[in-house]
C-alpha cells in the first residue's frame, strides 16, 4: 500500500474509534437545584437507558444495565453479568429497588436484570424473553411479571404503563430468544422480539421513558407527560422527517416541558460521572442532538442532560 493511502487508512480508523469532544455540551447539562420545600421525585441516570425514579418510598428502575462489557468483549467473547460492577452501582446509588421495568431483551437493557433482582428483591416486568434472561442470571427465584401493550402496574404511589413501541432501526438480533439461553452468552444471543416504552405516573410528576429511538404514530396516543426521557442513540443518519415524527410522537403531542436525552453514551465504558458519547463508528450523536435541540427551541421546551450517578430532583415547576 502506498504511504499516503496507508496514512489515510490510519487517520480514518483513528477518527472512527474516537469520541465527539465535549459532548454533551457543558451548557446543556441540567443544573442541580435543591427545590427546598417543593414536592417532587428524584431521578438518577446510569448511562444507556438505565434510570432510577424514586419518591423516597418506592423506587422504579428502568432496564438496570451496569456491566457494560467492552467492544472487544462484545465482538470476540461471550459475556455474563459483571457482579462487581453491579454491586458497586447498587451500593452507590440504587440501594433500594422495588421493581425493574425492562424495555427489551438486548444485552444493554436486559443482561443484568436477574442479578439486580436477586440482590434487591425487586420484581422484574418485561417480555417473556426478558424473563428468561433474568432467570438465567439468577441463582434464586425471582418474581417475574409479564407485560403487554398498555398494561398498568401499581407500585406505591407510582402507576407505570407499558407501551409497545418500535425498536430503533436498523435493528440487530431480532427474533425469539433461544429457549436454552444461558450464560455466558454471545451478544447475538440476546434477541429482541418486542420493545416497550414506559409512562411513570406519580401524583407529583409524570415521566415518559422511550428507551429506543423510534416511533409509531398513535402508539402513545392519549399519553400526557411533564418530562420525556428519549433515546437519541443510533439515529444520526436518519432523514429530517424521522426527527420531526419522533419529536411529535414522543414530545410535542405528549405535552412535555422538559426533555432529557438518554442512550447517547458509550455503553461499553464503565459507569462514571463523566461518560463519553458513543464513538464515531457507532453513531454521531451530536447530529441527533442538534436536530432535536432545534425543535426544543422552536417549541419553547427545556432540553437538558443529566450527569450520571447524580440524583436530581424533578418537580412540576420545570426549568
Amino acid at each position: 500500500m502506498p504511504p499516503i493511502s496507508f496514512a489515510l487508512v490510519v487517520l480514518a480508523g483513528g477518527f472512527l474509534f474516537s469520541y465527539p469532544k465535549e459532548f454533551p455540551p457543558p451548557e446543556d447539562y441540567r443544573v442541580d437545584e435543591e427545590w427546598e420545600g417543593e414536592p417532587g421525585i428524584s431521578v438518577t441516570y446510569f448511562g444507556a437507558s438505565t434510570i432510577l425514579i424514586s419518591d423516597e418510598k418506592t423506587s422504579i428502575l428502568i432496564d438496570g444495565f451496569f456491566s457494560r462489557p467492552s467492544w472487544s468483549r462484545l465482538v470476540f467473547r461471550r459475556i455474563s453479568p459483571d457482579v462487581d460492577r453491579i454491586t458497586e452501582a447498587l451500593a452507590c446509588c440504587a440501594k433500594d429497588v422495588d421493581v425493574i421495568f425492562v424495555s427489551h431483551s438486548h444485552h444493554d437493557h436486559a443482561m443484568d436484570v436477574g442479578v439486580v433482582a436477586e440482590r434487591t428483591g425487586a420484581d422484574v416486568v418485561g417480555s417473556a424473553s426478558v424473563g428468561a434472561i433474568a432467570r438465567a442470571a439468577s441463582g434464586a427465584q425471582i418474581n417475574f411479571i409479564p407485560t403487554n401493550d398498555r398494561q398498568e402496574h401499581k407500585y406505591g404511589e407510582f402507576l407505570i404503563t407499558t407501551f409497545e413501541t418500535p425498536h430503533s432501526e436498523p435493528t440487530s438480533y431480532v427474533g425469539n430468544l433461544n429457549p436454552a439461553f444461558s450464560y455466558p452468552a454471545r451478544v447475538s444471543d440476546f434477541r429482541a422480539d418486542v420493545n416497550y416504552s414506559f409512562l411513570v405516573h406519580h401524583p407529583l410528576l409524570r415521566v415518559l421513558v422511550v428507551p429506543s429511538a423510534n416511533f409509531q404514530f398513535g402508539a402513545l396516543r392519549d399519553v400526557e407527560t411533564d418530562v420525556s426521557m428519549i433515546s437519541i442513540g443510533g439515529v444520526s443518519t436518519k432523514e429530517a422527517d424521522f426527527f420531526e415524527g419522533y419529536w411529535r410522537e414522543a414530545v410535542k403531542e405528549r405535552g412535555a416541558k422538559l426533555i432529557i436525552p438518554i442512550h447517547w453514551d458509550d455503553f461499553s465504558e464503565p459507569i462514571s460521572s463523566e461518560l463519553p458519547a458513543l464513538p464515531h463508528f457507532a453513531d454521531y450523536v451530536p447530529a441527533s442532538h442538534g436536530r432535536l435541540k432545534k425543535f426544543a427551541l422552536i417549541d419553547g421546551v427545556s432540553y437538558k442532560y443529566l450527569r450520571p450517578l447524580r440524583k436530581v430532583k424533578l418537580t412540576r415547576r420545570i426549568k
